[in-house]
Formats: C-alpha cells, sequence, structure tokens
C-alpha cells in the first residue's frame, strides 16, 4: 500500500514541502510517505493539549503540504487538518487517503483549495470484493445503495 501511496503522491502531489498526518489514522502512512520521499514529516493533533507547546500541528510546515489520512468521508477532519495547517503557515495543497467513501470529502476540501488524491474508492473496494468473491455481488450492491442512495 505504502508503493501506491508514494506513486500516487509522487505524480499527483510532486510539488509538496512536507507531509503532515491526520492523526490517528493518517499517522503511519504519512510517516512512511515521509520516509519514502525524503520529506519532513509533521502530524495535526486531534485536539490542542492543555501543557506543553499546547500546540494542533506538531513538526515544522511550510510551503505545500500533502495531508494525509486513511479514509475520507464529508472531510471534517481533513478540512480541519487544513485550517491547522494553514494557521501553522503552510499551504495545504493536497489530502491523500487510502479509502474515499465519496461523501463529500472532495468537495468540502476543494472550497479549501485542498485537492483530494485517493488510491480507492469505497464503491471500488466493494465492487472488487465482489468480482474476487469475497462477498456477494448482490451483498456489494445492498451496501452501496445503503451509503449512496439508489444511484450507486
Amino acid at each position: 500500500m505504502l508503493s501506491l501511496l508514494s506513486s500516487l503522491a509522487v505524480t499527483e502531489a510532486g510539488d509538496a514541502e512536507a507531509v503532515v498526518g491526520v492523526a490517528t489514522g493518517g499517522l503511519p502512512w504519512a510517516t512512511g510517505l515521509a520516509l519514502v520521499l525524503g520529506l519532513p514529516l509533521a502530524y495535526v493533533r486531534a485536539e490542542r493539549k492543555g501543557h506543553g507547546t499546547s500546540r494542533v500541528v506538531e513538526g515544522e510546515v511550510g510551503g505545500c503540504a500533502l495531508l494525509v489520512d486513511d479514509v475520507a468521508t464529508t472531510g471534517g477532519s481533513l478540512a480541519r487538518a487544513a485550517e491547522a495547517v494553514r494557521s501553522a503557515g503552510a499551504r495545504p495543497c493536497y489530502a491523500l487517503v487510502v479509502i474515499d467513501r465519496e461523501q463529500g470529502a472532495a468537495e468540502r476540501l476543494g472550497a479549501l483549495g485542498t485537492r483530494l488524491l485517493r488510491v480507492a474508492t469505497l464503491r471500488e473496494v466493494l465492487m472488487g470484493a465482489a468480482e474476487e468473491g469475497i462477498i456477494s455481488g448482490e451483498e456489494a450492491l445492498r451496501v452501496i445503495n445503503e451509503l449512496y442512495g439508489a444511484k450507486g
């Protein structure tokens, strides 16, 4: 998975100057990406600490930042992270996720000037699982219809 993430980061976010993990699901992926890409690593806390530096963004960020999380649904966590990174003096240019549930994250981030990149959509994962016989095609379609409505 890390090779897919790094390939996507290089081809679609090659101008990124820092990798920023979103706590907590994005931290392992961001760490691996920062190592593979040779970029500085930072992370955004879920909430401000009540002691020490009281920082939300730990690590130094500047320039164009690549936010990393595991899953995007409505984009709330990524939008909060983008605002925190902007407040820390960087531009949240990209957000990279393993799975996009396609429930508004791309639009929400786009309104903030952050482009959402993804390895796969949940719909693609479900259909792939059906093709591999892990779940039935009917089950995949049922879940897709529950998540996305009849237009699934």
